[in-house]
Parts: structure tokens; sequence; C-alpha cells
């Protein structure tokens, strides 16, 4: 999925997450492990539509992008994976 900084995205919901992600999560800790690992602070932004302040591929050849979200305070760095969809192209 390509985004881009100006995007306006939805967050997968939670459930999704562990749907597609079950065999790493960890009840315990609470986390999904996967590239950046998704954290459980990172939850309440399930299925929250935000604006990509900011979004890069780390090499060229990796087909993950990373994305920041002023919204969120910029404490997390989300990953493409963790994105349902782009919805509108924005900048």
């Amino acid at each position: 999925m390509e985004i881009k900084a100006g995007d306006k995205v939805r967050i997968k919901s939670w459930e999704k997450l562990l749907e597609e992600n079950s065999d790493s999560y960890d009840v315990d800790y609470d986390e999904l492990e996967r590239g950046p690992g998704f954290v459980k602070e990172m939850r309440e932004f399930c299925g929250k539509e935000l604006h990509a302040d900011n979004a890069w591929n780390y090499r060229e050849e990796d087909d993950k992008t990373y994305v920041w979200f002023e919204q969120v305070g910029g404490s997390y760095t989300f990953s493409s994976w963790m994105v349902e969809e782009v919805i509108s192209n924005e900048l």
C-alpha cells in the first residue's frame, strides 16, 4: 500500500490486527510484533482516521511504508501493515 504525507488513512481495527497477526500476538504483553512493533498504547488509534504527516521507506526493496501522525503526539511510528485503507490523498 502506498501512503504519502498528507494522505488521510484509516488504521485497522484491533480485531483485524489480531486476526491477521494471531501467530505473533502475545497476550501477556498485549503487543503485535511485526516490523516496527505495535504496542498497547497504539491500540486507542485502531479504527480511527488520521492524516499522515510523514511517510517513508527505510530501504528501496522494502515494501513497508512507515507513517508518522502528528495527531498521536509523534510518539509512535505506524507501519503500512497497520493501515486498513487510504481514504483520501490530500496535501
